[in-house]
Order: C-alpha cells, then structure tokens, then sequence
C-alpha cells in the first residue's frame, strides 16, 4: 500500500501513526500555480516546472527539477496492481494534485486507487489518530471511470483554450464531484471583464479598502472566504506581490506591513478603471497564458470571453 499525500508535516503524521501500514510518499507540487502545456512531455514539464517554482519557493530550479523528475520516476515504476491511497482535502489545491496523478495513472495502466477525505481547512497535521484512521477506513475508491474522468478533466485543465473547462463541465457526469466544484472555482480565477480583476483580488481589494491588514490577517480571512480554493500563503503572497508590482500599484504596504489599497486600486475596484488596460497582465492558469490587456476574461454571467 502507497500512501501519497500532500505536505511533510502531514506526511510525518501518517508515519507516525502505528495503525497504517504502507509506504507514504510526499508528492512535490502545486498545479493550481503557474503553466503548464500538453505540449511538454515529462522532461520539459520538470524543467519548466522547476524554473516557475523557484520563482515563487526560491528553491533551485536545479534541485526542484531532481525533485519532479524523481517522483515521475517513482510513479512510473509502481507495479499495475499497487494499492494507492490518496490523502486529499477536497479544494481546488489538492483535488488538482490528485486529477493529476489520478490521469497519470490512468496512462500507466492502473484499474484503481484510493481517496482519503480531509478536512478543507484546518491543517491534517492536526488530526487525531483515531480520526485518521476513521478517515481511511471510510476511504472512496476509485475506479476506471474515476480514472478516465480525471483524465479528460487534466486535458481540459491544461488546454490552452479554457472554453474547454466549460465543456467539460458541461458535458461531463459527476463521477468527481468535488472537481466540478473545483473547476467552477478555477474559472473565477479569471479575470473579470468589468474591472480587470479575479474574485480573490477583490475580495483581497474589498478587505482592505474596509480596513488595513496585515499577512497574517488577511489571509485568515481569505482562507474563510474561500474555503474551497485551499488557499495557501504562498498562492496568497504572489497574488499580493503581482497587485503590488505591478505598474502602477493597485496595492501598497503602510507601517508595520498593513496592506492598503491604492487611488488606483479603489477605482479599478469600483469599476471605474480596468486593470487590464491600465497595467496589464501576464500570468498562467493551467494551460492559459493570460498576457496584455486582450486576454481571456469572465462576463458578469460567468462566461469566458476573449478580450480584443
């Protein structure tokens, strides 16, 4: 039995535990952050991987590459009727981890795997061990259709078109129920067509406006806000960084690292102005390269359209 999760200290948690049998293997990632392209096969995805995350964690793209590499390595070589146990919670963060390993081995070959249920908001680490091993015992499998569903929904996910999220949600049945949500979550990522930003930006721009904040605050709230995102400070850190870098600013620090909206920032936040148009944009979501002032964007009734 394999028991793959997301974290160290989690993964410490499960090794610790007498009542589990089995390898845990931490897996090394983050797919709801940076590009991604069915373009790349598995050596030219580490590479570019690596770079992006060293961008973000300051981890050597030389290291991280290894660290990608190994665990592809380590995936590829797990015999077809291996017991895989997947420890995920069921937001955008680890479902898309799992949509990923879950299509990796549905092209290796495996009938099935595993899924653990974890909480959405509070830590792993801190569950008990009763609780744990309640968890497993209540575990989901996964069968084929699972498999080919998450499949179909990784192609979508890193397909440059992101129309092709909107068909899938469409047409697709609920065999992975979390992952529609998931993916409705993800298209909000988007930016809006009316001022430019995505729903974490305004909301991150709304919190502010009402009264400064710092990380730490902010990002409790945030965490409440947008439960199912599994928001993580890093995913935070960079939609601050890119709001603050930007030229001009939609966001500014103020004494002891208090978070405050800018001139700019209350105007583009009450539509006055659009981001898009005054500062641009370059960043990914999955397959999509959103760049310039003409990209993809969300209509007030959900729809994607491109920018001209």
């Amino acid at each position: 039995m394999i028991h793959i999760v997301n974290g160290d200290e989690f993964g410490e948690r499960l090794r610790e535990s007498p009542l589990l049998n089995g390898e845990v293997f931490v897996w090394r990632e983050l797919y709801d952050l940076g590009p991604f392209s069915s373009g790349w096969n598995e050596k030219e995805m580490a590479a570019r991987r690596a770079v992006f995350l060293e961008e973000i964690l300051g981890i050597p793209a030389d290291r991280m590459e290894m660290v990608l590499r190994y665990q592809e390595q380590r995936l590829n070589r797990l015999p077809l009727d291996s017991q895989v146990v997947f420890w995920c919670a069921p937001n955008r963060h680890d479902q898309m981890m799992l949509t990923y390993l879950l299509s990796r081995l549905a092209d290796r070959g495996l009938q099935r795997a595993e899924w653990v249920k974890l909480p959405g908001v509070e830590p792993p680490s801190g569950l008990s061990g009763p609780d744990l091993v309640q968890r497993f015992e209540n575990r989901q499998p996964l069968g084929q259709r699972h498999l080919e569903q998450a499949a179909s929904a990784w192609r979508s996910y890193i397909s440059p078109d992101p129309r092709d999220i909107e068909e899938w949600l469409k047409i697709t049945p609920s065999f992975l129920p979390d992952l529609r949500s998931v993916f409705q979550r993800h298209l909000e990522y988007f930016p809006s067509a009316f001022n430019g930003l995505n729903v974490v930006e305004e909301l991150i721009l709304q919190k502010i406006r009402e009264q400064p904040m710092d990380f730490p605050e902010l990002f409790r709230e945030l965490s409440l806000l947008r439960e199912e995102d599994g928001l993580s400070q890093v995913h935070l850190a960079i939609l601050l960084n890119d709001l603050g870098d930007i030229s001009p600013p939609l966001i500014r620090f103020e004494g002891e690292a208090a978070i405050i909206p800018t001139p700019l920032g209350e105007r583009v936040l009450a539509g006055e102005e659009n981001r898009l148009q005054v500062c641009g944009i370059d960043r990914w979501l999955g397959g999509v390269h959103l760049r310039g002032d003409s990209c993809w964007c969300r209509t007030a009734g959900g729809v994607l359209v491109k920018g001209e």
